[in-house]
């Protein structure tokens, strides 16, 4: 079934990422940028004239979108990397998409997703993220517990960011290998996964915040601890 994207931002990015087929780009808006036009014309998209209403039923579309192939999601074992993020059952797309923006702004080479009981990246995802999530690796696995496992057995640190953690983020000690833990936005991270984490932090603040901005706020912190190299790619 073929994915819709809508937005400039994330048909630029579907495009220049070239992870997938796009089979046509519909628009209403006067004018199209240059690029969209080129890619376009050089890989021979139809670029159709259209109601696009009709396929962003309501969102903000910004007049443009496209009919593209499902999200290429990756195996367990394509995920290479030294800096990840596993998402413990994250519901909200717009909070996931937030997250994927975030994760690639600090340069986190991969994120992890429940099969079930999480959000997956839908139109509303990409749209959120900006349209990084079509260079993100992310993967789908069926136990956020026995992933962990592996991840600890190939010498990562995994560090949970909740609000039981009796550790703050200027305790993280440096690593060359990092997974963060992120719960869901009602109930946090499970015990079990809690059991098994390293390290267990929290955002020392007035109010609560938003798990988006608390995972962007725990990303530039750890981005600290890690080599440059990861970030120099």
């Amino acid at each position: 079934m073929l994915q819709i994207v809508y937005g400039l931002n994330p048909i630029l990015e579907l495009l220049r990422a070239r992870r997938r087929e796009v089979k046509e780009i519909i628009y209403s808006r006067e004018e199209i940028p240059d690029e969209i036009k080129e890619i376009c014309n050089e890989r021979g998209i139809p670029l159709i004239k259209g109601d696009v209403e009709k396929y962003a039923r309501g969102a903000v579309h910004q007049g443009i979108v496209a009919k593209a192939d499902p999200y290429p999601y990756l195996s367990e074992k394509e995920m290479e990397g030294s800096f990840f993020v596993l998402l413990d059952g994250i519901e909200d797309p717009r909070n996931l998409g937030a997250v994927i923006r975030s994760a690639y702004a600090f340069g986190v080479e991969g994120i992890f997703l429940p099969q079930k009981g999480s959000a997956k990246v839908t139109s509303v995802v990409l749209k959120t993220s900006a349209g990084t999530a079509e260079w993100m690796k992310i993967a789908l696995v069926k136990k956020t517990f026995s992933i962990i496992k592996k991840m600890k057995e190939k010498g990562f640190i995994i560090i949970s960011l909740d609000e039981r953690g009796e550790k703050s983020l200027e305790e993280i000690p440096p690593a060359e290998k990092i997974m963060l833990v992120i719960g869901s936005e009602g109930e946090g991270i499970k015990k079990s996964v809690l059991a098994i984490s390293d390290l267990v932090v929290r955002i020392h603040t007035k109010v609560s915040l938003n798990l988006s901005v608390a995972c962007g706020i725990a990303l530039f912190s750890i981005k600290n601890k890690l080599s440059k190299k990861i970030f120099e790619k």
